[in-house]
């Protein structure tokens, strides 16, 4: 589903991607995780087209990126990046609308049913007549998100999709995430902090260190006490989380 074979890619001549290949297969979730500034956010700039690459080449659906027409892309990949709801003049039901454009040949009926469908989910339904910038940061996320949802991607890029959101709703989107993995075959990449929520809900880990990936696999199979120590500079205990199996990441104070 995405290929990225042998990409680099720099800022101003400095590198932050260093020969990354990685593959993520259809109707997976794969998370990436790493230290802030280990090109995380570079790398999913890169699988969206936002950014092309110094060499290497990546594939959608096994195309090249590069041969894409815009809005031919839209239909095939959403991404959400940080910082993105700056100056947002519409509602929360407008914003939404937006992502129906690249299906703007469609009926008016199939819009609003995809448009209120994607507000239900992302719950923010009740905030459909709202002005966007009036929400919370939670709030506005999920507004955002609704509106990736109603674009009807097959590949979803997200970056810290939890972020300013509280426990019920960050649970209650990671479950949802997964459920569209399932039902809808939805290929998922999101970039978390949290390590134990990536444990949980993701297929595959990537971890990122320098631009280049440090470990890949499962969950199980890349985060260890030696890989969080090498990646992070944090000590961790792992033990095996009682509810579901997997492991359970417990961070040691570095004073402890």
């Amino acid at each position: 589903m995405v290929f990225l074979n042998n990409v680099s890619a720099s800022y101003d001549n400095r590198q932050v991607i260093r020969g990354i290949s990685m593959r993520v297969n259809k109707g997976s979730m794969v998370g990436v995780v790493g230290k802030n500034g280990s090109g995380k956010t570079t790398l999913l700039r890169l699988i969206s087209g936002i950014m092309n690459p110094d060499s290497g080449e990546v594939f959608i659906t096994g195309k090249p990126l590069k041969t894409y027409a815009r809005m031919e892309l839209a239909r095939v990949v959403a991404c959400l990046v940080q910082n993105q709801d700056s100056g947002v003049p519409f509602s929360v039901e407008e914003l939404v609308k937006l992502g129906r454009w690249p299906h703007r040949g469609n009926s008016n009926a199939d819009h609003r049913a995809i448009v209120n469908e994607a507000m239900v989910r992302a719950d923010v339904l009740q905030f459909a007549t709202r002005p966007f910038e009036t929400l919370s940061g939670g709030e506005k996320q999920r507004a955002l998100i609704a509106s990736c949802l109603a674009q009807e991607p097959r590949i979803l890029l997200l970056d810290e999709p939890t972020n300013h959101m509280d426990l019920c709703h960050q649970l209650s989107f990671m479950h949802l995430l997964k459920q569209l993995v399932a039902k809808i075959n939805l290929t998922v990449v999101v970039i978390l902090h949290d390590l134990n929520m990536a444990i949980e809900y993701c297929d595959e880990i990537h971890m990122l260190m320098n631009g280049r990936i440090l470990r890949s696999g499962t969950p199980a199979e890349v985060i260890t006490s030696e890989s969080v120590s090498a990646c992070f500079d944090t000590a961790s205990t792992i033990i095996r989380n009682p509810c579901s199996g997997l492991p359970l990441v417990i961070p040691m104070h570095p004073e402890k």
